[in-house]
C-alpha cells in the first residue's frame, strides 16, 4: 500500500494506526503536482491519498488527474474543511447573538428578529419569530448599531425592522406589517422606506 498525506499534524493520529498495523508511509506531499508525482512513481497495489483539502483543486478534480496516470484502487481521506465551508461556517456562526435576559444568556439568530422597539429611555424589547420577546438595556439607536447589520432598518424613532420580514406596508395608515404587527413609520423615515421599496 502506497499512502500519501500532505498535512503532517492533522494527519498524525492516522499515521500512528498504520505505523502500528505495519502500513508503509512513504512520504508527505504539499499540492496537487507533488501528490500527482507520488502516484507516478507507486508500484503499490493500492494508493490511500490522505489530504487536508486547502487548495483550489477538488477532490473530484484530483481524482480526474490521478486516474490516467494510475490504474489501480485509489482511497480517498480527506482532512478538514476547504476555504469556502470555513467562510459559509463563519457567516452562519456570526449571525448569532446572545442576549442577557436575567440570569440567563439567550441565543437568537439575528435572522430570526422581527423588529424592536423602545420601551423606556434605555430599554428595547426584541420581538422574535415565533412570538418571544426579549428585553435589552440599550436605546433604539444603539441597538441598531449593536446588531451591526443591513437587515435593519430604522422606521420610526421607537423603531427598527427586519426589512426582510416585510409582509406588507399600508400608504393609507403608513404602517408596516410583519407576522401580523404593525410597525409605524414616522414621517423623518417615510422617504428612506420608498427608497428601499421595490414598487412595480
Amino acid at each position: 500500500m502506497h499512502i500519501v498525506k500532505n498535512h503532517r499534524n492533522q494527519s498524525k493520529d492516522v499515521t500512528i494506526e498504520l505505523d502500528r498495523l505495519d502500513y508503509n508511509i512513504i512520504r508527505g506531499a504539499n499540492g496537487v503536482s507533488e501528490i500527482l508525482r507520488e502516484v507516478i512513481r507507486s508500484t503499490s497495489d493500492l494508493i490511500t491519498l490522505n489530504i487536508h483539502i486547502n487548495i483550489n483543486e477538488s477532490q473530484v478534480d484530483l481524482g480526474k488527474k490521478i486516474n490516467p496516470l494510475y490504474k489501480g484502487p485509489v482511497h480517498f481521506s480527506v482532512l478538514g474543511k476547504n476555504k469556502v465551508d470555513e467562510k459559509k461556517e463563519y457567516e452562519k456562526d456570526s449571525n448569532i447573538i446572545f442576549i442577557k435576559s436575567g440570569n440567563k444568556l439567550m441565543k437568537v439568530n439575528i435572522n430570526d428578529i422581527l423588529f424592536a422597539h423602545t420601551d423606556s429611555k434605555n430599554y428595547c424589547s426584541l420581538v422574535i419569530s415565533g412570538d418571544k420577546k426579549l428585553s435589552v438595556r440599550y436605546s433604539i439607536l444603539k441597538l441598531s448599531q449593536q446588531l451591526k447589520s443591513s437587515l435593519f432598518v430604522q422606521t420610526h424613532r421607537s423603531y427598527i425592522i427586519n426589512w426582510q420580514k416585510i409582509d406588507s406596508f399600508h400608504e393609507y395608515d403608513q404602517t408596516i406589517q410583519i407576522e401580523g404587527h404593525h410597525i409605524p413609520v414616522g414621517r423623518t423615515f417615510k422617504n428612506d422606506i420608498y427608497t428601499r421599496l421595490r414598487v412595480i
